[in-house]
C-alpha cells in the first residue's frame, strides 16, 4: 500500500544570495539609518560604534565602512542644533524663574546654602 504516507518530504531549498549582493543590501540599509541616528539625537560615538559593529558583522569592505562613517559625520554636522542668542536668553530666563520660584522670598539663602557647611555658620 503506497500512499501519501510513504512520501518523504523534501526540504525546500533556500534561495542564496551572493556576498556582494548581501553587502549592497546591508550598505543601503545602514546608509538609510544614518539619518535616523541624527533624528533620534543619538550622539556621534554611539552611532559610530553601532555602524562599526554592523560593518564588521556583515563583513563590509573598508571603503563602504568609510563611506558610511563619512556620511554619518556629514549628516550630523549639517543637522546639528545650534542655539541662537534668543534661545540662550530664553533658557536663562526659564532657569532664573525656576530658581526664584523654588525659594520664593528666601532666594538669597537658597543661593548661599551650598557654601555654608552647617547651621552654625549662619
Amino acid at each position: 500500500m503506497t500512499g501519501s504516507k510513504d512520501k518523504i518530504p523534501v526540504p525546500k531549498k533556500q534561495p542564496t544570495i551572493s556576498k556582494t549582493l548581501a553587502q549592497n543590501i546591508v550598505f543601503n540599509n545602514l546608509s538609510q539609518f544614518t539619518t535616523c541616528f541624527v533624528n533620534l539625537k543619538l550622539a556621534f560615538e554611539p552611532s559610530r560604534e553601532l555602524l562599526m559593529f554592523f560593518c564588521k558583522k556583515y563583513e563590509l569592505d573598508q571603503s563602504r565602512t568609510h563611506l558610511l562613517l563619512s556620511e554619518l559625520e556629514s549628516v550630523q554636522k549639517s543637522q546639528a542644533y545650534v542655539l541662537s542668542t534668543k534661545d540662550i536668553n530664553q533658557i536663562s530666563k526659564q532657569k532664573k524663574e525656576a530658581r526664584t520660584s523654588k525659594f520664593g522670598r528666601f532666594l538669597v539663602l537658597g543661593l548661599v546654602r551650598r557654601y555654608i557647611s552647617s547651621d552654625q555658620d549662619l
